[in-house]
């Protein structure tokens, strides 16, 4: 009954533990243990468009909705969900950024909250990918420079978050998406901006591609 990433996580979790008592081996493939192998098959090819466009939710409704919420004190939030939206971040990656940092002129540096600690830097191309940078930077701490708030735990940010998205219908149950479809959004605008065609989500003939330039767009 849980989701196929939840499974494998337990897996790699367990098989790495084995590794540090000296029992490599011990613990099998995800599909040794369930009933279905079929039910731990991985994909890493998106099977619906998960993005907000594609459900009709409207990125600017929702910033409004999340600013109206005690008079305006939700502005660190709706920043959040810009950065989310302008630069395609994870949750965590934005409410760990210290924008004044991570902006280096021409490509947005990002470290902190990503997985694995794996660093990477976002082209800034846009106005509104510049707009947006420079209303981070004027709500994140003064002190530390986070946009996280201080006095709070990551963790605690980031449930705050998720609250906030809650109260303003950002579920899959009240709009059939959630934060990660503004990753989704920016993932196929970039697509586009590379390729000049459309990502096959969204009915794009990747066919006339050559191999190595839809590779690199799906990096």
């Amino acid at each position: 009954g849980q989701a196929t990433s939840t499974i494998a996580g337990k897996i790699s979790t367990m098989r790495t533990f084995c590794g540090w008592i000296g029992k490599d081996g011990m613990v099998r493939e995800s599909h040794h243990y369930v009933k279905d192998p079929a039910s731990v098959k991985r994909t890493m090819v998106a099977q619906s468009d998960k993005s907000w466009e594609a459900h009709g939710v409207d990125p600017m409704k929702i910033l409004a909705d999340i600013r109206a919420i005690r008079n305006g004190r939700e502005e660190r939030v709706a920043v959040w969900v810009e950065m989310c939206w302008a630069f395609g971040l994870r949750r965590e990656e934005t409410v760990e950024m210290r924008p004044g940092v991570g902006d280096n002129g021409d490509v947005l540096f990002v470290i902190d909250g990503t997985k694995g600690k794996r660093a990477r830097n976002i082209p800034i191309r846009n106005e509104l990918q510049r707009a947006v940078l420079e209303k981070a930077k004027r709500v994140a701490d003064k002190k530390t420079g986070y946009m996280c708030k201080r006095g709070l735990t990551v963790k605690q940010n980031v449930d705050h978050f998720k609250y906030i998205l809650v109260k303003v219908g950002i579920t899959e149950a009240d709009q059939g998406v959630t934060l990660h479809g503004l990753r989704h959004k920016y993932a196929q605008a970039q697509h586009l901006l590379m390729t000049g065609v459309e990502a096959p989500i969204k009915g794009g003939d990747i066919s006339i591609l050559p191999k190595n330039e839809y590779r690199l767009a799906s990096i």
